[in-house]
């Protein structure tokens, strides 16, 4: 169990970090007229909606947003990590990590944000905002299986462990 639990936290570590070079990417796509409000802020916004209708300002909503994609990166990173833990014969980091961000992509933008309502499908989206998004997501995950990597075996123990 001890195993499992520093994976948690050095995958949570490395998705935030990774989430962090997400950001910067997002804003690139963002600044070139590609994403129109940013899904983070969409998912922050419509979650202060619903808790405090329009009273919060700009500035709540700010954090919010900071928090939310923070707390998506992190969470999703420290399971990201575990599963490289249990794989039997983990892919490369990167390779492994760019095709869980691509999936993680996958069922958050075709399942989720539309079935909430956050975002239509990706073949319905505005130009440019999936492929952003898309690369946003493949990044994160070679950058935070990496990171996740190099922090499990920091801690003494080699990524390709099995649990018991």
């Amino acid at each position: 169990m001890q195993g499992l639990a520093r994976d948690l936290v050095a995958g949570s570590l490395s998705g935030t970090v990774a989430t962090l070079a997400m950001s910067g990417l997002m804003l690139t796509g963002q600044r070139a007229g590609l994403l129109g409000k940013q899904p983070p802020r969409k998912i922050s916004d419509a979650m202060l909606d619903r808790l405090f209708g329009r009273e919060p300002g700009e500035q709540p909503r700010r954090w919010m947003t900071a928090v939310v994609h923070l707390g998506i990166g992190a969470g999703a990173g420290g399971l990201h990590q575990v599963g490289r833990r249990m794989a039997a014969r983990p892919q490369p980091a990167v390779l492994w990590g760019g095709a869980a961000g691509a999936t993680l992509w996958a069922l958050a933008y075709w399942v989720v944000a539309p079935v909430v309502g956050l975002l239509p499908p990706p073949d319905r989206d505005r130009p440019g905002r999936p492929q952003v998004m898309l690369a946003s997501h493949v990044l994160w995950g070679a950058l935070s299986a990496a990171l996740g990597d190099r922090l499990a075996r920091r801690r003494g123990r080699p990524h390709r462990q099995r649990l018991p």
